[in-house]
């Protein structure tokens, strides 16, 4: 197994979830972020890329910096 020698790349982690009211099957990315002039969040990117109807892409629910205590602020 190789490790990488920065911060992006294999940071990236994905979980299953089930939403609790509707029974919905959901999948949650988790990513290091960092900020890196020029290169735009992949939340920020998949938003753009829905508001201008591009097919296939993944249904964006909320995406952001966990700020404390697990919480997220939604963009």
């Amino acid at each position: 197994m190789s490790a990488s020698k920065g911060a992006i790349g294999w940071s990236t982690r994905g979980y299953w979830g089930i939403k609790s009211k509707s029974r919905e099957v959901v999948f949650f990315k988790d990513i290091w972020h960092t900020e890196i002039p020029g290169v735009e969040m992949e939340g920020t990117i998949l938003k753009e890329l829905l508001e201008v109807d591009v097919q296939n892409i993944p249904e964006l629910v909320c995406h952001g910096d966990v700020l404390y205590e697990g919480k997220i602020s939604c963009f």
